[in-house]
């Protein structure tokens, strides 16, 4: 088993993972990224958006209105302190990501700014996207900001995952991971680390997430004693295609002028929100969903219809798009395009503080991996402006807490105990089940019994499905360390699933993402967050009203 000591051992290799290892840099530390795929290809910055929402005075912005969309998005229990650093620091993003050599859309010396559904103004930065594929267009901030890991000599771990994060007493002291392509156990000795593995979207047979987005920074966190917030809670994405080909439908079209239309060629949203078109994803969502499943659907889309949109519109904010679509013999400003909702950003997480400070010393989390700042529901944009500014808050953090830790004399061998004890436990066997089988039946089970729209008996009934699944996992079958970590990635999923059935089964109410059929409305008893900590190998659920947070 080898060992690698560093100062900072960084979990993910995506966008905020990599802002956090620069700014851990800059005080000449010894920093490795380990990612389960390849550093700066992988996660979900590279099919998102690429936009970031930023303060600006272009178009008359300020900390006070960014807060308030945000609040009104995050229906009362998001995390007063993080939104406020967030939107005060938002403003920052823009010129930070440009000075790593990012590059965003202009016209002539103007940067060009778009106004996403939930936001009062036009503050969402579209990164210039011309030099990359529209579907990767999140690559357009990655490579830039991976030359910069690069060239800084960060130590980069490609195909390594996690797997157990060691702490003796309160303190963290490293990381187990597994290298996949070598087969061999790593053991990394640091003072830090930082988890910013992304979310669990894969937990739903729908998603737009990438393959490698399976929970691990969560069960990362509760197995090392971190407390778990608002875990019930997933944004949906509600505009994603499907066919003919997988890629999502950007929610600003609609702040253009796009409708959507059911089989009928009715406009709908209006049934569902006063703000029509330009509502919330999770209104929308909402809508997209309940449409379908009432049989308006063809049978299981409804339609963009961007055919209104001024042509020299579509020229000048989405020329790639309309490209792609070309590639397919579709067009923005001719054809419906059909979409439905998959799940796109956790908005639950690891709780930590406006410092990435999760309350295990020298652990950290940052990314969408943590939450805090978006409450019950997201508005665009925002995810890449927070994995930007909490990568370099946990950095900084980072730092300080290196020169104030010190390193006791039986650290090294309490590592090599543990370790050795891990090592024992992988084990081979043939067994009478298939992990992909099981896998498969998961995400299916989670779309339909706790995606969209949710009720007591679904909630119920996919409590049970899962509960199958975990019973069965005695008698998998495992080869290699391949099976080996597939059967970890899995029990995950598991892990994520049992947290948000439960937990979707005690909000009994409607609130942002979060939609009860049973309970359609919001209820002031539920204003707060519901904890998830680890005790006995149990999952243990409890409330704070937000008054006492």
């Amino acid at each position: 088993m080898k060992k690698i000591i560093m100062d900072v051992v960084i979990i993910g290799g995506g966008l905020s993972g990599l802002m956090a290892s620069l700014e851990s840099k800059k005080d000449n530390l010894e920093v490795a990224i380990v990612s389960k795929s390849i550093a700066g290809k992988s996660g979900n910055t590279i099919v998102s958006g690429a936009a970031m929402a930023s303060v600006n005075e272009i178009n008359y912005d300020s900390e006070i209105i960014f807060k308030k969309d945000v609040n009104d998005s995050a229906k009362g229990i998001n995390n007063d302190e993080m939104t406020d650093f967030f939107c005060k620091e938002s403003k920052k993003v823009v010129d930070v990501l440009t000075s790593y050599g990012v590059k965003f859309k202009k016209k002539d010396t103007q940067y060009v700014t778009k106004q996403p559904p939930g936001h009062s103004v036009s503050r969402s930065f579209p990164v210039d996207i011309s030099e990359v594929a529209y579907h990767n267009r999140g690559l357009s901030i990655l490579n830039p900001i991976l030359e910069n890991v690069k060239s800084n000599k960060i130590s980069i771990f490609n195909n390594t995952v996690a797997l157990k994060i060691i702490k003796k007493a309160n303190r963290v002291l490293g990381v187990i991971c597994l290298d996949k392509e070598k087969e061999e156990l790593i053991v990394f000795v640091s003072k830090v680390v930082i988890i910013a593995a992304g979310g669990g979207g894969n937990v739903y047979s729908n998603t737009n997430n990438t393959r490698d987005i399976t929970g691990d920074s969560y069960t990362l966190a509760l197995e090392s004693g971190c407390e778990l917030v608002d875990m019930e809670y997933v944004q949906f994405y509600p505009t994603m295609m499907f066919k003919p080909l997988k890629v999502t439908v950007s929610n600003p079209l609609f702040g253009e002028g796009a409708v959507l239309k059911n089989i009928h060629n009715r406009e709908f949203m209006y049934d569902y929100s006063n703000k029509g078109n330009i509502a919330t994803r999770d209104s929308m969502a909402h809508a997209i969903y309940n449409e379908i499943k009432e049989g308006r659907g063809n049978p299981n889309y409804i339609y963009v219809d961007s055919t209104n949109i001024p042509e020299d519109i579509i020229e000048k904010k989405y020329k790639e798009f309309e490209l792609l679509l070309n590639n397919r013999e579709l067009s923005l400003m001719k054809d419906l395009l059909p979409v439905a909702p998959a799940s796109h950003f956790y908005l639950g997480g690891i709780k930590i503080n406006k410092k990435c400070e999760t309350g295990i010393e020298g652990l950290l989390a940052c990314g969408e991996a943590a939450c805090g700042v978006h409450g019950a529901n997201r508005l665009s944009g925002n995810a890449l402006t927070e994995t930007v500014i909490f990568g370099i808050e946990a950095g900084k953090t980072a730092v300080y807490l290196i020169k104030n830790m010190k390193v006791e004399s039986d650290d090294f061998d309490f590592i090599e105990k543990n370790s050795t004890e891990y090592e024992k436990r992988i084990r081979f066997n043939k067994g009478e089940y298939s992990i992909s089988e099981l896998k498969n039946y998961l995400r299916n089970t989670m779309w339909e019994h706790a995606s969209v729209i949710r009720n007591k008996k679904s909630l119920i009934e996919g409590i049970e499905k899962i509960d199958k699944i975990k019973r069965k996992l005695s008698k998998v079958d495992i080869n290699d360390t391949h099976d080996y970590y597939k059967l970890y990635e899995l029990k995950n999923l598991l892990r994520i699933s049992e947290m948000i059935l439960n937990g979707a089964l005690l909000r009994k109410e409607s609130r942002g993402s979060h939609y009860r059929k049973d309970f359609p409305s919001k209820n002031d008893e539920f204003r707060g967050n519901f904890v998830y900590k680890l005790k006995a190998e149990e999952i243990e659920i409890s409330f704070i009203k937000k008054e006492s947070l």
